[in-house]
C-alpha cells in the first residue's frame, strides 16, 4: 500500500537537489492529491536536529537514523527530537539494527537477536509519543553484494524476519508488543 509519496532519501542539500525534489513534490500532488509527500531529510549532526530545506516542501518530514547500531549510543536520538522544531508531522523513515536469526548473546553484542531487540526497545522508549510514525528497516533480511562479512554472508540482516521469510527475530516481538499496547 502507498501511504506517502517519498521524493528522496539521504541526498546532499544542494540548490539543484532542492529544486528537483520540490518539483517532484509538486508533481506528486498533481498526479495524486489524495496522498501526502515526504522525503528522508537530513540531520545536522553538529546541532543534532533535522535541518533540511526540503522539509519546507514536503507534507511530512522524515529522517533516517541508526542510533544503537552504526552509532552505538541510542541517546542522541532524544537530542534530535528535543531540538527539531517543525510544524509538520515527523517520522523516522529508517531505523534498526542487524541480527542473524538464531545468533544469541549479550544485548551489547552486535548481530545478536538480543542486540537488535535492545536497540528497538530503547528507540521506542525514546520516541514514544514524540513522532507520528516509525518505520523499521526492514521487514525481511535481503541479499546484497556489499554485506560480505562472516555474519552477514551477503545479506542485509536488519530484517525483523530472517531471509527465509518465516523466522521471526526477537525484535519482531518488541515491535509487535509496542503496537499492541497502542491499540488498547
Amino acid at each position: 500500500s502507498v501511504i506517502l509519496w517519498s521524493v528522496g532519501n539521504e541526498n546532499p542539500d544542494t540548490q539543484e537537489r532542492f529544486d528537483f525534489m520540490a518539483g517532484l513534490v509538486s508533481l506528486c500532488r498533481e498526479l495524486d492529491p489524495t496522498r501526502l509527500t515526504t522525503a528522508a531529510c537530513l540531520v545536522n549532526v553538529d546541532t543534532m536536529q533535522v535541518c533540511d530545506r526540503l522539509a519546507e516542501a514536503v507534507d511530512v518530514v522524515s529522517f533516517n537514523e541508526y542510533y544503537g547500531w552504526y552509532y552505538r549510543d541510542v541517546e542522541p536520538l532524544a537530542q534530535i527530537l528535543d531540538r527539531t522544531q517543525i510544524d509538520k508531522p515527523l517520522l523516522i523513515s529508517e531505523t534498526g539494527a542487524g541480527a542473524q536469526a538464531g545468533l544469541h548473546g549479550e544485548a551489547e553484542a552486535l548481530f545478536t537477536e538480543e542486540h537488535q531487540a535492545f536497540v528497538y526497545q530503547k528507540q521506542l522508549e525514546i520516541t514514544d509519543g514524540r513522532l507520528q510514525g516509525f518505520f523499521p528497516w526492514i521487514l525481511y533480511d535481503f541479499r546484497t553484494p556489499i554485506r560480505l562479512n562472516a555474519v552477514q554472508k551477503g545479506y542485509n540482516r536488519k530484517g525483523l524476519i530472517a531471509e527465509d521469510r518465516m523466522t521471526r527475530k526477537l525484535a519482531f516481538d518488541v515491535i509487535r508488543r509496542y503496537y499492541e499496547g497502542k491499540s488498547q
